[in-house]
């Protein structure tokens, strides 16, 4: 793959209250999302000449078918998805073992980056778009559409799955860049192994419905070190449906801002939250931007913790 992209500069300084505004760019190579031939093509092409027929059948018989972590944000420093699971009974090329959601740390060269990797993936067929995908680092977040370039004959098939990506949304603006083909290949224990561009991930079903706990929704409120307060509201969000929570600084800057859900939370992990992005429409100053950051709530106090081991305390408001 191509070297990573060389960041833009920082978009304001950082508070020294919050995390650092700088941003690092997902390693990426752009290279073109042309159909390409594969091996599974005259499959394909079999598929639809049958499908075409059986639907002359049926017209005959008359049936109708029918930020910017907002840590230092205000502290006076100056997606598309995959298409609709169908079932088990839907035509798909998507082995069912592959089917669902799919989370993990990842690793390059056998060491953890810092980068966490999710993937939807629903039925469908070659040349669909049957999964999306999250690429969430330190400070930069990248959502992808994936297209079934080739699909495992069985679940067994050690070839695996592969995908050809088209990034749909980065945060910041212009931080992300398509890295080629993904393959993820059914593991033992229910895994799924994910490789793409020199990096890789273990990951594992989410097996329960996502959603943000209750002990963490509500309304938040801290002080600024400048003066005035930042409030977050964190909604009963689950991560497929984007957005979730809302973050309103009001001291020397007014700044607003939304997060994305990347990991609802369980018992053993917290909540994992995209970094902020700033609304610069409803915003006034330079509202510096931050990194991701894990939630978890304490009693009536909800800990924002950042990747370089900072935390923000947070009083519950309502």
């Amino acid at each position: 793959m191509a070297a990573p992209t060389s960041p833009p500069p920082k978009t304001g300084a950082p508070s020294p209250s919050g995390p650092s505004s700088g941003v690092r760019p997902e390693a990426a190579r752009t290279r073109p999302e042309a159909a390409r031939t594969r091996p599974g093509g005259a499959r394909t092409r079999r598929r639809t000449l049958l499908a075409v027929a059986a639907a002359v059948v049926l017209a005959g018989a008359g049936v109708a078918a029918t930020s910017a972590g907002i840590g230092p944000l205000g502290d006076g420093g100056g997606g598309g998805g995959g298409r609709d699971d169908g079932g088990p009974g839907t035509s798909s090329d998507v082995p069912d073992a592959y089917v669902g959601t799919w989370v993990g740390a990842v690793q390059r060269d056998g060491k953890p980056n810092g980068q966490h990797r999710r993937f939807v993936i629903t039925r469908g067929e070659e040349g669909e778009v049957v999964a999306t995908s999250v690429s969430l680092g330190d400070d930069y977040e990248c959502k992808s559409d994936g297209t079934l370039a080739q699909a495992p004959s069985s679940a067994a098939d050690e070839a695996g799955l592969r995908l050809d990506t088209r990034v749909v949304k980065s945060v910041p603006s212009g931080r992300c860049a398509a890295i080629g083909e993904h393959t993820l290949v059914a593991g033992p224990g229910g895994v799924l192994k994910w490789r793409a561009a020199g990096r890789t991930a273990t990951l594992h079903k989410v097996t329960t419905p996502e959603r943000m706990p209750e002990a963490l929704t509500g309304l938040w409120r801290r002080p600024l070190a400048g003066g005035g307060s930042q409030t977050l509201t964190v909604r009963a969000t689950a991560p497929q449906d984007g957005g979730g929570l809302t973050l309103v600084s009001d001291g020397r800057e007014h700044c607003e801002a939304g997060m994305d859900v990347f990991f609802a939370g369980n018992e053993a992990e917290p909540a994992r939250v995209a970094p902020p992005e700033v609304d610069r429409t409803a915003s006034r100053g330079t509202c510096a931007t931050g990194a991701a950051s894990t939630l978890r709530p304490q009693g009536e106090v909800l800990l924002r913790r950042f990747p370089d081991g900072r935390v923000l305390r947070y009083q519950r408001a309502s």
